[in-house]
């Protein structure tokens, strides 16, 4: 036993099981926290009172969030346009005010046929304050820290949190390791090939003024058989070009006073869906050079 305290020996999962039942605690708490450094981290940080001040939430409200989404969003490769899926999951630590976070992703191979998996350990900070869940994950055999912001819903009440839209801020695939920031879809429960299909475009960086080719933009009115009051209503606020520069709110005055057999936020979706969007944003080695060449050639005030 001596051994095993020490670390010299390993626990085997029939012992531990064994163990953590004699001793009256969780063998699930125990592997988690193991697992996740990022809690460890936590708690000898000198922030760690801080973060149990500022951070202090309800149990009920991180409640809403425990359980498994799955995820789905674009990889940070340009000539790469397979959708990443994967599962969130979100439980609870016991006597803390956060909550832990596994993320397990599905990666497709490069020219190969077949996926792996990466996962990522780490946790979950509510702000009542701000309105935001603040999640901090990280591989250490990847040595990658990612973070992950998304809006915290007050209108849950009773209602578990079914999912959304997630922001995500990490570095980009590929053999060029730079800062990328890009969206995640995440969803409680899975949805068909249609409802997917319709959600996707929400990953886009995108704009209130829609930049997409005429064609595509007529052949989606066409297609949504948008009448004459609603098809008039968008071509006359805009100007007709190759491309066109579409305000997301023409569409909805079109949808409005117009008859469109979609609804709105389809009809959104997709005009979304074919026009040209960023599906992240990385800070490239370029624009980096260029804003440091500039700092340092240009006169700067000394502190």
């Amino acid at each position: 036993m001596r051994k095993r305290i020490s670390g010299t020996v390993t626990f085997g999962p029939m012992l531990l099981a064994y163990l953590c039942e004699y001793l009256g605690v969780s063998m699930e708490q125990v592997c988690y926290e193991n697992m996740n450094p990022m809690i460890n981290v936590i708690k000898r940080s000198v922030i760690h009172k801080d973060l149990l001040e500022s951070f202090s939430v309800n149990k009920e409200n991180l409640k809403k969030y425990y359980g498994t989404y799955h995820c789905y969003f674009y990889p940070t490769i340009k000539d790469e346009n397979q959708v990443i899926k994967g599962r969130v999951s979100i439980r609870e630590i016991q006597d803390e005010t956060y909550a832990h976070v596994e993320i397990v992703l599905k990666v497709p191979k490069k020219n190969k046929k077949g996926f792996y998996s990466k996962k990522y350990h780490g946790i979950m900070l509510l702000s009542s304050k701000l309105g935001v869940c603040f999640c901090i994950v990280t591989n250490p055999k990847l040595g990658e820290c990612n973070f992950l912001t998304f809006r915290y819903n007050r209108t849950l009440n009773t209602v578990k949190n079914q999912g959304g839209l997630v922001a995500v801020c990490t570095v980009s695939a590929g053999f060029s390791k730079v800062p990328v920031v890009h969206r995640m879809l995440i969803c409680r429960n899975q949805p068909n090939e249609s409802t997917l299909r319709k959600l996707l475009p929400s990953l886009y960086l995108n704009r209130s003024n829609i930049i997409i080719e005429k064609n595509k933009l007529q052949k989606i009115i066409k297609e949504c058989q948008a009448d004459e009051i609603a098809e008039r209503c968008i071509l006359d606020n805009i100007k007709i070009e190759n491309l066109c520069e579409v305000p997301e709110a023409v569409l909805h005055l079109a949808k409005e006073q117009g008859n469109i057999s979609c609804s709105e936020w389809e009809f959104v979706s997709k005009v979304r869906e074919k026009a040209y969007n960023a599906k992240y944003n990385k800070i490239g080695s370029k624009a980096d050079e260029q804003v440091i060449e500039l700092m340092t050639g240009e006169g700067t005030l000394d502190n």
